[in-house]
């Protein structure tokens, strides 16, 4: 999947993108979740962990579940990258680097790296949300649904993805106010 920054502006500012990813088990390392390329990326560091880099950080990785739904949401606030996975405490890096190029969703950017798995209810947030509002998100392991709810705090959702629901030209139609499909 396909996004352009054109309609998502991960550049310099704030911002959160998320959801809901089945990491399959058979998995060698290194497929990505999304990113721009190989140096802007969340990507599948082992067979049970995931991890952020971005520009010249390289996180801690965080645990996740094969075989199984994992909530897995990064946010930039600053210069400040957080990994929450299941809405659990954060891993957290640094970096200036914008990271400013097309973003891929189950992907490290036009690499080879692919997700070998599914993702549903992707969001991402023109801000970024708390921890509070992360587990909120998470929701006790039952997806929010932000086509009909927001978050406390009303952070600004610039889109809202779902894999039960395509528009007219069979991409994955944005279900927020935006139209980013």
């Amino acid at each position: 999947v396909l996004l352009p920054n054109t309609e998502l502006d991960t550049g310099g500012g704030d911002w959160t993108l998320g959801g809901w990813f089945y990491l399959s088990s058979g998995m060698g390392g290194t497929d990505g979740l999304w990113g721009y390329d190989t140096a802007h990326t969340l990507y599948r560091a082992s067979a049970t962990t995931v991890k952020v880099y971005w520009g010249t950080t390289n996180m801690n990785p965080s645990t996740i579940t094969q075989d199984t739904w994992n909530h897995i949401v990064v946010t930039r606030s600053g210069n400040t990258f957080s990994l929450y996975v299941n809405g659990g405490t954060p891993s957290t890096g640094s970096d200036a680097d914008t990271g400013d190029a097309t973003l891929y969703l189950g992907g490290q950017g036009s690499s080879s790296s692919k997700l070998l798995g599914s993702m549903n209810e992707i969001s991402y947030f023109s801000t970024a949300i708390s921890l509070a509002q992360v587990q909120e998100l998470f929701n006790n392991g039952v997806p929010f649904d932000l086509e009909n709810n927001t978050l406390t705090g009303s952070p600004t959702l610039a889109g809202y993805w779902r894999n039960n629901v395509l528009h007219t030209d069979g991409k994955w139609k944005d279900l927020s106010t935006n139209s980013n499909h």
